[in-house]
Order: C-alpha cells, then sequence, then structure tokens
C-alpha cells in the first residue's frame, strides 16, 4: 500500500501511522512535506527496520474505519487477506501481494506471502517490512490468535529473520548489517486461530418480517459474497423455505442483497469520509464499473453525481 493506493485517504492514514513513527523514534528528524516513500527511507536510516515494522503493526490501535472494518470482517486469516488483495486490486495498487503456498488445518495455518511490483522493478526494503506490519497488524485486529512471522523463501525453507523479534536502531539498518542479504519480499506467516465473530439470530419468521430481519444481517459484513444457502444455514432455514418467504415479500434474494448494498452506499456518500472506490469497496461491488450501474439502476442517478448532490446540499 511507491504509490500503492490510489485512494488519498489511505494514503494519508499510512503516511499518519509513519509520522506517529517518526515523532517516537526520531522526534528530532524534520518529515515536514515528506510523501510516504521518503518517511519510510528516512524512518529505516534513522531508526533501523525494526521501527518500521513497528508503524505498520500500529494499524491495530488506530480507530474505527469503513475499509478497515470491511478488512477484518474476514471470519478466517484466509478471508481477511482475500479481502487485503481484493482491495489492493480494486485500487489499482502498483504493487501487490500474492499469496505462494498455503496450508491450512483446524489448528492454524500458514502462508508464504509475496510483496511485488506489477512493472517487475525492486520495492523499497522498508516498504515490504512496512506493509509485512500492517497485515500482522490487521490479522491480529481481526482476532487471528498466535500470529507469527518469519521473513522466508518458502515453508520448507529456512526462517532467514523473525520478524516479532525486530527491535529499533539505527544500527540495525547500517552498512553490512545482516539486511544488506536478507531479501525482504516475502514473509511466512502462521497462526493457530481465529476468534469466532458472531452472527445474528435466526429471526422470528412473520409475514413481512423476514426481509427487515435479513437486511442487518447482510449489512454487518457487506464485502462477504452472500448466497441464500449460505443465509438459509445460518438462520436454519432451508433454501426452498426462505425462497418462500421471500417471494412472498415480493423480492428475490440477489435483488435484496443489491439494494441492501446500495443504501448503505448511499449512506457513505453522505457521510462523506470516503471516496468513491473506497464506497464501492466496502459495500461489497466487484468493481466500480458494478458499483455505478447498480447505483444508477436502483437510484436513477450515478454514484458521482449523487455525490455531487448531497455535497451541494451540505
Amino acid at each position: 500500500m511507491g504509490k500503492d493506493l490510489d485512494s488519498p485517504g489511505r494514503s494519508q492514514a499510512l503516511v499518519a501511522l509513519l509520522k506517529a513513527a517518526m515523532q517516537r523514534h526520531a522526534p528530532d528528524v524534520s518529515v515536514h512535506g515528506a510523501d510516504k516513500e521518503a518517511l519510510l527511507k528516512t524512518l529505516w536510516s534513522a531508526a533501523g527496520p525494526g521501527a518500521v515494522w513497528e508503524a505498520g503493526l500500529s494499524l491495530r490501535h488506530t480507530g474505527p474505519h469503513p475499509v478497515l472494518d470491511a478488512l477484518i470482517a474476514g471470519r478466517t486469516a484466509v478471508e481477511v487477506m482475500e479481502r487485503w488483495r481484493r482491495l489492493e486490486r480494486f485500487g489499482h495498487t502498483v504493487h501487490r501481494t500474492r499469496v505462494l503456498e498455503q496450508s491450512v488445518s483446524e489448528g492454524g495455518g500458514t502462508m508464504v506471502l509475496e510483496h511485488f511490483a506489477l512493472s517487475g522493478d525492486a520495492i523499497l526494503a522498508a516498504n515490504d517490512v512496512f506493509v509485512w506490519g500492517l497485515l500482522v497488524g490487521l490479522m491480529e485486529r481481526a482476532g487471528v490468535q498466535g500470529l507469527s512471522a518469519h521473513l522466508g523463501e518458502s515453508l520448507e525453507g529456512p526462517h532467514m529473520l523473525n520478524l516479532n523479534a525486530l527491535t529499533s536502531g539505527p544500527d540495525d539498518a547500517s552498512p553490512g548489517s545482516p539486511w544488506d542479504s536478507v531479501p525482504t519480499a516475502r514473509m511466512i506467516l502462521k497462526w493457530k486461530s481465529i476468534d469466532p465473530k458472531p452472527l445474528l439470530s435466526s429471526p422470528e419468521l412473520r409475514p413481512g418480517r423476514l426481509t427487515r430481519r435479513l437486511e442487518p444481517l447482510l449489512t454487518q459484513d457487506l464485502v462477504r459474497p452472500w448466497r441464500l444457502d449460505d443465509v438459509a444455514q445460518i438462520l436454519g432455514l432451508s433454501r426452498r423455505s426462505m425462497q418462500r418467504h421471500l417471494k412472498a415479500e415480493g423480492v428475490t434474494f440477489s435483488t435484496l442483497v443489491l439494494r441492501v448494498r446500495v443504501e448503505a452506499a448511499r449512506a457513505l456518500i453522505r457521510a462523506g469520509r470516503l471516496s468513491l472506490t473506497e464506497v464501492a469497496f466496502c459495500t461489497g461491488f466487484a468493481d466500480q464499473a458494478h458499483f455505478t450501474r447498480s447505483f444508477r439502476k436502483l437510484l436513477d442517478v450515478p454514484p458521482s453525481a449523487f455525490r455531487d448532490l448531497v455535497t451541494t446540499e451540505a
């Protein structure tokens, strides 16, 4: 997350994390007007890789944000990672994260992740370490337990450096330090479990009531690719029973999901905190074009025009 995400809001949030880290580790160093890459280089030089890692980890202590909430709503470590990668694609990042190897069991799991540039260029080591810190902080915030992170090549290969043991200090990044030879582009992430996230209880099935009770269930995780079978299972109903109740209320499941997403998008646009790209991601649309088509279909106006309208009203 060079120029990782095109959203000014996300870029500003990451810059804020780095500036806070600079204030903690090198308060006498001026960072006025510095962008994210300049801050990463300065923090790495002044306080070492451990300070950069810590800056990424500090994501776990930041305040609530719709994009962050959408990411940590994933119910497994794999889901959280999928959402992160989807956000990278959605935001047209030039740096991406891919899963090279993955092993998951009831007792936890392991992933080998790679941070790479679409152009094929090398990425600044400080950027790699910062992103690994962000991901671990994100996983912890999502409730993933027993996390450990190492720089390494594969599940079978040697773990070259324990990221959890990093400490800050300028000598850690000085010429001739181990960081001159340690590749930072790959991280081996291990975990034991994830705290369960409660779902809504089954609604009382009365005429005209199911739709109103389904809306908050869908809204609590709009990024989830909801399917009728999934919801029926959560509610303790059969697929046919779900369809029958929805038909009696004059709506299909797909139409209901679309309506809930568009209503949530309208509320986020009115709030004015997010870009339209972030709104589309947070409300579960496949891409910006899908978001625009759906919004226009239900509200007879594209989201950009709606934003202009509510901005004028304000």
